[in-house]
């Protein structure tokens, strides 16, 4: 897995460092069982995945909408409610947000960075459409900047293998990491769908993953010129 990431995400990936889960869903409630209490404060994107809604309602955490543009997260604005909430996290999706498409610029990647340094929260981001380019590349993955220990990205094979799998993973800092895996879950259940995870381990092995990754982007470019093709003779 690691040495897939590093080829797919252009930047080293050590091992230590990731943490398979039962889909980006599963981590996603595991950090805010770990990491949150009821009543707590996390922003979101305006709009956001209209699921992770759902989990922090069923954690009980009380979610703040941040705006966005054509660029997506928009700092001014996220500086300004942070002058008057302290979030545990700020939960985003940096590479062709769902649902407005949007990618989050290398500059404010790096600025969202320096607030939750200065602030103290956590950035939770879900990298599950990072992969599945299929024209400009998106920037260098938030999950590049797990060694500030604020970092946690989180993806899924159900968007670039089969969604019936869920699985999926964590990739952060050896801190955090050592925190999941000595969570009670982990110590009662030793391992997140460990049947799963053996079949997806043959299918990276013998390339099937990533092959699979580019007849998926082939797929997506042809539908892609079909609507725009389609726009332009029907909506001009």
């Amino acid at each position: 897995m690691a040495a897939f990431l590093s080829k797919g995400y252009g930047i080293p990936v050590e091992p230590a460092n990731l943490f398979i889960t039962s889909g980006a869903s599963s981590a996603l409630d595991l950090l805010c069982t770990l990491y949150t209490e009821p009543g707590d404060v996390v922003f979101v994107e305006e709009p956001s995945y209209f699921l992770a809604l759902r989990i922090f309602a069923d954690h009980g955490l009380k979610v703040v909408s941040i705006r966005t543009d054509q660029d997506g997260l928009v700092i001014d604005s996220l500086q300004e409610h942070l002058e008057t909430c302290r979030p545990k996290f700020i939960y985003i999706i940096p590479a062709f947000q769902n649902p407005t498409g949007c990618t989050l610029p290398d500059e404010r990647r790096q600025q969202l960075l320096d607030l939750c340094s200065v602030h103290g929260f956590m950035i939770v981001a879900d990298e599950v459409y990072h992969l599945l380019h299929y024209g400009t590349l998106p920037p260098s993955p938030m999950a590049s900047r797990i060694e500030s220990g604020k970092v946690v990205s989180i993806s899924s094979f159900s968007k670039i293998l089969a969604p019936g799998l869920r699985l999926g993973w964590i990739q952060a800092s050896l801190e955090i990491i050592k925190r999941l895996t000595t969570c009670g879950l982990l110590d009662s259940g030793g391992g997140m769908n460990p049947f799963t995870s053996a079949i997806v381990r043959e299918t990276l092995e013998s390339g099937g993953l990533a092959g699979n990754i580019s007849q998926l982007k082939s797929v997506y470019s042809k539908r892609l010129a079909a609507m725009d093709e389609a726009l332009q003779l029907h909506l001009p």
